[in-house]
C-alpha cells in the first residue's frame, strides 16, 4: 500500500449501527482460535442464524465490512450468503473462502463521494449455520468528529518514524531482527495497540519488546512466537496495548530487544483511541519541550506582530504622502498645460478640451500614465489619457493651421 489513509474503526457493539431481525451478541470469544487470522476485535461479534440486515450511516470516501468467514458448500450452494449496499447500490462482496476466518473483509467500496452514505448488508442463512459481522472501518471527511472513535494507523503512515534496522517483510508488514532498534510515533489520543504478524520462517524461539510514553518508564511486552511446528502465518495479533493516558498528545518509543536467532518485532497497524486523521509528524522533541517553548513562541509572536503593524503604519503613510505630492504635482503641470493649450486655440477661434475617462473604460483594460503612480485595481484614475490628450492636440494644431492658410489666402484674393 503506497499511500496510507487513516480509518475509523466502529465495532459490532457500535450504537449507531442498526440490527434489524434474529441478530444475538456473542462476547464469549467462541471464535477466537478460527484460523490464522487472529481473534475478532474486541473478541466481540455479532451473529444470526437466519435471514437478517445491518446499516450504518457515516460521512466518509470509503467503507470496508470485516466479519468471521464460515462458509458451507451444500451442493454447490453456499451458506450463509450477503450482499453489501451503499445508498441502496451493490457494491458487490469477497469472493468465497472455503475455510474459516477471523478478521475476513466481506464487502469494501473505496471511491465513494465525499460526503453521507448509508452502508446496508442483507445476510441470507440457511441449515443452522452463523452469519458473523465483527466491524466496520470507514474513511471519514476531514469534518467528521472523531471523538471517543477508534482510528487505524497503518504502517505505512508517515508520522511513524523507524529507524534504519526496520524493513519491509511484504506489501503488509514492517519487520526488524536488530537488537535495540526503535520505532517512534507521536500521536493524539488516550491510548494505542500494536497489531503484527508473527512469521512462520523465521526463528520461533520467544523474545520481547518494550514501550515508553512521554518519556516514561519503560513498559515490557512478550514476542511467543509461533509452536515449533508452525507452518503458517500468525496475522493480525495483538503485541501490546497501552493503559489509558490523558487526553492529547504524546508520544511512543517502541524498542526491540530480541535478535536474529529470535521472533521478530513486525507491525501490521496501530489502533489509538479518541485518535485525530492527521498523518504529518510533529517536529518537536519531545512534549516538555514543546509546551515550554509554547509560551515564548506566543510572546515573541505577539510582539513580532505588534512591531510590524507599527512598521506598516508608518511605510503606509510615507507612500501615501508621496503619492499625494505626485498627484498634486501632476495636476498642476496639467492645469498649467491646459491653460497654455486655451490660450493658443482661442488665438485661432477653436477650442479643443481633452476628454478624461476611468482607466478600465476603452476595451476593459486599465491603462497607467507612463512615469505616473499606478492606482489600486477597483479605484477610478483621474489622469488623462496620453493618447487621447495627442490626439486633441494634434487636432487643434491641424485646424489653427488651416484656419490660418485660409485667412491668408482671402487676404491676397481682396488684394
Amino acid at each position: 500500500m503506497s499511500q496510507s489513509v487513516r480509518q475509523v474503526v466502529v465495532d459490532d457493539d457500535d450504537p449507531g449501527i442498526v440490527y434489524v431481525g434474529p441478530w444475538f451478541l456473542d462476547a464469549t470469544g467462541s471464535q477466537n482460535a478460527v484460523g490464522n487470522f487472529g481473534p475478532p476485535y474486541h473478541e466481540t461479534l455479532r451473529g444470526t442464524n437466519s435471514s437478517a440486515s445491518l446499516s450504518y450511516s457515516f460521512t466518509g470516501t470509503s467503507v470496508l465490512v470485516f466479519g468471521t468467514n464460515n462458509l458451507r458448500n451444500d451442493s454447490g450452494i453456499l451458506d450463509p450468503q450477503w450482499n453489501c449496499f451503499v445508498d441502496g447500490i451493490e457494491i458487490g462482496a469477497s469472493s468465497p473462502f472455503q475455510f474459516p476466518e477471523n478478521n475476513w473483509l466481506f464487502c469494501s467500496h473505496d471511491q465513494l463521494t465525499d460526503g453521507p452514505h448509508v452502508l446496508s448488508v442483507n445476510a441470507t442463512v440457511a441449515k443452522q449455520q452463523t452469519f458473523w459481522i465483527d466491524k466496520i472501518h470507514y474513511v471519514p471527511s476531514t469534518e467528521v468528529s472523531l471523538d471517543n472513535q477508534v482510528i487505524l494507523v497503518d504502517r505505512n503512515d508517515p508520522a511513524l518514524q523507524f529507524d534504519d534496522a526496520w524493513t519491509i517483510l511484504d506489501v503488509d508488514t514492517k519487520i526488524t531482527t536488530q537488537t535495540n532498534s526503535i520505532l517512534t510515533f507521536e500521536f493524539v489520543g488516550v491510548s494505542l495497540s500494536w497489531y503484527g504478524m508473527i512469521p512462520a520462517n523465521y526463528p520461533k524461539t520467544a523474545s520481547k519488546g518494550s514501550y515508553s510514553i512521554d518519556g516514561g518508564p519503560s513498559n515490557m511486552f512478550q514476542l511467543q512466537g509461533l509452536p515449533p511446528d508452525g507452518i503458517t502465518n500468525g496475522y493480525y495479533q495483538e503485541f501490546f496495548q497501552t493503559p489509558e493516558y490523558p487526553a492529547g498528545t504524546h508520544k511512543i518509543v517502541v524498542t526491540y530487544l530480541g535478535d536474529s536467532q529470535s521472533t521478530p518485532l513486525t507491525l501490521d497497524y496501530l489502533l489509538v483511541q479518541n485518535g485525530t486523521l492527521d498523518t504529518a509528524p510533529m517536529t518537536t522533541s519531545s512534549l516538555s519541550s514543546s509546551s515550554s517553548s509554547s509560551a515564548s513562541s506566543s510572546a515573541s509572536t505577539t510582539h513580532t506582530a505588534k512591531r510590524n503593524a507599527n512598521i506598516g503604519i508608518i511605510i503606509g503613510g510615507v507612500i501615501g504622502g508621496i503619492f499625494l505630492l505626485a498627484v498634486i504635482i501632476i495636476l498642476c503641470l496639467w492645469y498649467r498645460r491646459i491653460v497654455r493649450l486655451e490660450n493658443e486655440v482661442e488665438a485661432a477661434n477653436i477650442t479643443a478640451r481633452p476628454f478624461p475617462y476611468a482607466p478600465t473604460s476603452i476595451s476593459g483594460q486599465s491603462i497607467f500614465v507612463t512615469g505616473m503612480p499606478q492606482v489600486a485595481e477597483g479605484v477610478q484614475n483621474t489622469y488623462y489619457h496620453p493618447q487621447a490628450m495627442q490626439r486633441a492636440l494634434s487636432m487643434a494644431e491641424r485646424k489653427s493651421r488651416s484656419t490660418a492658410r485660409s485667412a491668408a489666402s482671402a487676404s491676397t484674393s481682396r488684394t
